[in-house]
């Protein structure tokens, strides 16, 4: 440690001095004057060089017209009418007819526990009043752990729900100790 006291070597250094030119500001009836017009520049287009190269065909800018169509749009064609088709009546199938069963589910709650999850959490990071999306997530997944199928997307709707109730209990512990109650 230096004998100056502190160890960072920018307090060690000395500040140099440095001389400052005052600006004079006009002051009086001459501050209110607007400035002085900028002159005024001519632009002017000179020819081409000599080593230039000018193209014979002018560039065209994209989306221009091209030149149209080789032929013309064709009229609607007539179609022939199709044969009228006697109806046929009602024919009762012999015996009992059987509708087949569908194995897969037609409501998945393992998503719908997922959905209410996921966004129960991320609204959880934010604010805490939002809990009953994790609620609502947590029931789902219960729901989904009962089905065969639906497990694996159960398991993590829950722990996820779980999350955001956590984080919501967090927010709102936060905003009573803040208020006062």
């Amino acid at each position: 440690m230096p004998p100056g006291g502190s160890s960072d070597p920018r307090q060690s250094r000395p500040v140099p001095d440095i001389a400052i030119d005052p600006v004079e500001l006009p002051v009086g009836p001459a501050a209110l004057e607007p400035p002085a017009p900028l002159p005024r520049i001519e632009a002017r287009v000179e020819p081409p060089s000599p080593d230039v190269v000018l193209p014979g065909v002018a560039a065209t800018l994209p989306g221009a017209h091209r030149g149209g169509f080789a032929t013309p749009p064709t009229a609607p064609v007539d179609l022939p009418l199709p044969e009228p088709v006697e109806p046929v009546g009602f024919v009762p199938a012999a015996g009992t007819v059987t509708l087949p069963v569908s194995t897969s589910a037609s409501w998945n709650p393992g998503s719908y526990a997922l959905l209410f999850s996921i966004c129960g959490l991320v609204a959880s990071l934010v604010v805490g009043w939002l809990f009953p999306l994790g609620i609502i997530g947590i029931v789902f997944a219960g729901i989904a752990l009962r089905r065969p199928g639906q497990r694996r997307r159960g398991a993590w709707a829950l722990a996820l729900g779980l999350m955001s109730l956590a984080y919501s209990a967090g927010w709102l512990v936060y905003a009573a100790v803040q208020g006062g109650l």
